[in-house]
């Protein structure tokens, strides 16, 4: 049953994606909308989740559809995007709450990465709130995304939708620096809501890219979903290893 409810939740995410991505930039290109959801779907992370029946799949369904619900029906309210940007992070947090040491967050865990708890020593490579900015090229995520930085515009960012979506971004990256817990898991959040500010740049490099070299295009799409296949595949002999 719970393998049932994981793949439902998984189709409804990125079915909210793509909605999601429609609403915020209706003129985009056809393939551009199919790239987005190519990425946000084919993550390791994502894929590994959906396999492992983790709750957090469920959860991400959650929070999309309170941002669809706000891309759809309140875009013309700051205040009640705000409040509906919160309500999403809240309902995250509510979801995975048993599994989080809330009561042990503290701005002291932002440049740690290091943590001494009643489970153990806990050791990471990454400062926690470099962690948090990890899906721009984590190997967990996707390889193509850097790819795209570089036609990222300030511009990307006038709409207000597109600061509320960056205030929550922010805001929970500081929610999980300051937590003594490094899951790439809990990441979900900071890929999908990272790559609506990212979607305008993915559709430039769609759509000059097809105009001036659409076998290249296609072909670097290509590796990169290969490349994600053995993420994926690396991601569950990982999370087998641990759990084991």
């Amino acid at each position: 049953m719970a393998s049932v409810v994981n793949w439902m939740a998984a189709a409804a995410s990125a079915y909210l994606f793509y909605s999601c991505c429609r609403l915020l930039l209706p003129g985009a290109q056809r393939a551009s909308y199919r790239t987005g959801v190519l990425l946000f779907v084919s993550a390791p992370v994502m894929v590994g989740s959906t396999l492992a029946h983790a709750p957090e799949i469920p959860a991400l369904a959650l929070m999309l559809g309170v941002w669809y619900c706000i891309l759809r029906y309140e875009t013309r309210s700051v205040l009640l995007s705000w409040v509906g940007g919160m309500v999403s992070i809240l309902l995250w947090m509510y979801a995975l709450a048993p599994e989080w040491p809330l009561a042990e967050w503290s701005p002291r865990h932002f440049l740690s990465s290091h943590f001494e708890t009643p489970q153990g020593t806990r050791e990471y490579p990454l400062p926690n709130l470099l962690f948090g900015l990890s899906p721009v090229c984590h190997w967990g995520f996707a390889v193509l995304l850097p790819l795209f930085l570089g036609l990222f515009k300030k511009t990307d960012l006038q709409l207000t939708e597109k600061k509320v979506l960056l205030g929550a971004l922010g805001g929970y990256i500081m929610l999980l620096g300051g937590l003594p817990v490094q899951d790439i898991r809990h990441l979900l959040p900071v890929w999908a809501l990272g790559l609506f500010l990212l979607f305008p740049a993915i559709d430039r490099a769609i759509s000059y890219g097809f105009f001036y070299a659409k076998n290249v295009v296609v072909a670097v799409l290509v590796v990169g979903a290969l490349i994600q296949m053995a993420g994926v595949v690396w991601y569950l002999f990982t999370f087998a290893t641990i759990n084991r």
